[in-house]
């Protein structure tokens, strides 16, 4: 137990938290006009949309706990935090502690705690039994968890994609679904400061 406590406080060590700071990227590259369905699986809206504050976020469209699809333009009207964390991050799964509590502290309001689980705890694509080993770690029933992977990344070259350069990277989406806020790490107690600040 000792030990893993050390690993836990190292790793937090490593991992402070600090305002997310995103640099704008040139979207015409990308595909537009791309045929898009009901269960198309990553990024939907790749124009006009950026993950800086103030801006639109892009919207997305991924696979749930429950294998059904959650999209964010259908969540417009709810204040939604975007976490974004792999599974052998130890600040990830300190966060992952709290996420029904947050949840159901705030649904009533109007808000939704969503993970997007980009890799496992062997760093490879998440699969479903991924997904439900850390629902049911982590007592998560009714805080979407969202199979993702690494083409969500900016850094895997989708300009439109996520700008995360460590884990977890939170981003705060108001109920018109602009970007009001984002954090890299994980600070608990200003992450519900902004939460309060936003409802």
């Amino acid at each position: 137990m000792k030990k893993i406590i050390c690993i836990m406080a190292v790793l937090l060590a490593a991992c402070g938290p600090a305002d997310l700071e995103v640099v704008e990227k040139d979207l015409s590259d990308h595909d537009s006009d791309k045929e898009l369905t009901d269960t198309t699986i990553g990024f939907i809206e790749t124009s006009g949309c950026d993950w800086n504050v103030g801006a639109n976020a892009c919207d997305f469209q991924l696979l749930d706990q429950d294998e059904g699809y959650w999209r964010l333009s259908e969540q417009t009207g709810d204040l939604i935090l975007l976490d974004l964390s792999v599974m052998w991050c130890g600040p990830c799964n300190i966060a992952a502690s709290t996420v029904q509590e947050t949840q159901e502290r705030y649904e009533e309001q109007g808000f939704q705690y969503v993970t997007i689980l980009i890799a496992d705890t062997q760093n490879d694509t998440v699969e479903e039994v991924d997904i439900d080993m850390w629902t049911s770690t982590y007592l998560i029933t009714t805080a979407p968890v969202l199979k993702g992977d690494r083409n969500l990344l900016q850094s895997t070259g989708n300009s439109y994609g996520f700008p995360v350069s460590s884990w977890p990277t939170f981003i705060l989406i108001d109920r018109a679904g602009n970007v009001i806020y984002g954090l890299r790490g994980y600070d608990e107690s200003l992450i519900m400061q902004k939460i309060e600040a936003n409802l």
